[in-house]
């Protein structure tokens, strides 16, 4: 069967094929006005994705796919998409005579869409996700961790499916159509008082909103029974399938929070959930067979095209490189010298100031794990760092990243700060430690908690926190809870930031075992044995390293650009 679309690339049937991506989000939806504000609801849940996988730098291994199930104004017209999620959504374009003919005499078939995403998917795992599912970025952080490790908590991920329940963001919130940053905010405050909607895991009777496994086993069982095209029962017969050939869990009980925008005035009032949404159900009978559908199924012999956020083909969904690498080209015109003066500065300043500290502690610890927690997007120490032979991993926060962006429009070209980022993506790639690197986009406190909840622990952490004291002490605590025994503490900053530092690591926070260290710009806590052999080296290479500041801050001054002072050693 052909379709309009037939005139564009046709993407290609995936199953079968080896997966370029670690995971596709599988989302659908029509621009009919499903339920009230569903344009709202399906855009907020695609910006949401779309942000934690840019947050988290996962451009090149998370794909998430959108099927516009027959729209007559199409979806990438209708919804109300940041910059980053037409950057990163690939739409399948159904058309509407294709749809109609699928839907038969339904209103809308649940089991086709979700089908043809799934069958076109390149992701080693998929994640089907209810259009109107917000996932915060720790849970997802989570997920990719345990995805990136191939179990959950021991659960093997080939030999088990996982459903999400739901908390339900109450209706009244839902319908004011808020901007997505001030809906996090609520949704941080406030989840606790949500009501939760559990998946019974004695007797699964529905209710989920997300749904992971192995793509190789969704194809394998065929995935939704195409015959169920009304509402219901679709997914328990899957269930049911699906538990007949492997073990199952709930996402939740390891961490990870899904949240549904309410679009019902009464769910729990009687009938009320009926009357408000009344379509013909499906007949509830046992499954007999483990793969109901043809060879055919998920519109496999429909020519359908895929389509970018901004409605442009995009055909075969081969795994690209990062946009954001894609756009770290050199600054052009009569700034090109300056910027060049200004990156060197950028990148040698701070390593100037810090690796030499960190050289000593380095050559004499030689960690395997460092964790960065950087509020720039420079990254120059991570790379330094990374390129240590005996360092195998270097987890990289960028905590800042809100301030820089749409800073363009701010700064003139030479102080560009939202290029940062994706002049250290360019610089990861060309130092060739990519493999080493992991790169979370988040705040500090949410980077530990995500750190946290994914069992891990570093031997070395470099810090900077918030410039407030009740910041860095929340910081600090957090942070110490993720330092292996024996591990090092340290940051950099002005005499000021070190005093905050000094001041919050007081207390119930420090062990009694590590020893505070101080220099001008500098500041350490490592255990108490290592300081006799670190303190002379730490002094003289920062003494070292000031000269080079200096060297750089005259040359600077020579070409016209004023960076932010440097610390200076009394």
């Amino acid at each position: 069967m052909n379709s309009p679309n037939a005139t564009l690339p046709a993407a290609e049937l995936t199953d079968g094929r080896p997966s370029s991506h670690l995971l596709s989000i599988l989302v659908q939806g029509r621009n009919d006005g499903y339920m009230g504000n569903f344009l709202w609801r399906l855009g907020t849940a695609i910006n949401n994705h779309a942000r934690n996988i840019r947050m988290l730098g996962l451009d090149a291994e998370v794909e998430l796919l959108l099927v516009d199930w027959g729209s007559e104004v199409p979806l990438h017209r209708a919804l109300d998409l940041s910059p980053e999620a037409r950057e990163i959504v690939r739409i399948l374009a159904v058309p509407p005579q294709t749809a109609k003919t699928f839907d038969g005499e339904s209103r809308y078939s649940g089991v086709h869409p979700i089908n043809a995403i799934a069958r076109r998917a390149r992701g080693r795992y998929v994640l089907f996700s209810d259009s109107d599912v917000y996932l915060p970025l720790d849970s997802f952080a989570r997920l990719i961790y345990f995805l990136k490790r191939g179990d959950i908590n021991g659960l093997s991920l080939d030999e088990h499916f996982f459903w999400a329940s739901k908390f339900h963001v109450p209706k009244n919130i839902v319908s004011q159509n808020l901007a997505l940053p001030l809906l996090d905010k609520i949704i941080e405050r406030e989840w606790p008082s949500f009501i939760q909607e559990r998946v019974n895991k004695i007797e699964f009777i529905g209710f989920g909103v997300g749904l992971l496994m192995p793509r190789a086993v969704w194809n394998e069982a065929r995935g939704w029974d195409e015959r169920l095209i009304h509402w219901g029962w679709y997914d328990i017969d899957f269930h049911r399938r699906l538990k007949k050939r492997f073990r199952w869990d709930l996402l939740e009980e390891h961490g990870m929070k899904f949240f549904h925008l309410e679009h019902y005035n009464g769910r729990f009032e009687g009938q009320s959930q009926t009357r408000e949404n009344q379509q013909k159900t499906n007949a509830q009978r046992e499954p007999t067979e483990f793969t109901p559908n043809p060879v055919s199924w998920g519109l496999g012999e429909c020519a359908l095209a895929f389509v970018d956020g901004h409605g442009r083909p995009s055909a075969g969904y081969a795994a690209p490189r990062t946009a954001a690498l894609e756009q770290a080209a050199p600054l052009i015109g009569a700034h090109r010298e300056a910027a060049a003066i200004r990156d060197k500065w950028r990148l040698t300043a701070p390593a100037a100031r810090l690796i030499p500290f960190y050289r000593a502690l380095l050559e004499h610890q030689q960690p395997r794990s460092v964790c960065c927690i950087s509020n720039d997007g420079r990254g120059g120490n991570a790379i330094e760092i990374a390129l240590y032979p005996f360092v195998e991993r270097v987890v990289c926060i960028d905590w800042q990243p809100e301030k820089r962006l749409g800073a363009t429009a701010e700064h003139q070209p030479d102080h560009n700060t939202n290029r940062e980022f994706e002049d250290f993506l360019n610089l990861v790639d060309q130092a060739g430690v990519a493999s080493k690197l992991q790169i979370i986009r988040a705040r500090s406190d949410a980077a530990a908690a995500a750190l946290a909840q994914a069992g891990e622990s570093f031997d070395t952490i470099f810090f900077c926190s918030d410039t407030n004291l009740e910041g860095m002490r929340t910081d600090h605590m957090a942070w110490f809870s993720l330092l292996k025994k024996g591990g090092v503490l340290g940051g950099t900053g002005g005499n000021f930031h070190c005093a905050l530092h000094r001041a919050a690591a007081s207390g119930d926070a420090t062990p009694a075992d590590m020893e505070w260290l101080e220099f001008p710009g500098v500041w350490v806590l490592l255990p108490q044995r290592l300081k006799p052999l670190l303190e002379p080296q730490i002094k003289e290479s920062l003494l070292n390293s000031l000269k080079e500041i200096e060297k750089l801050n005259r040359e600077l001054h020579e070409k016209g650009v004023l960076p932010p002072s440097s610390p200076r050693v009394a």
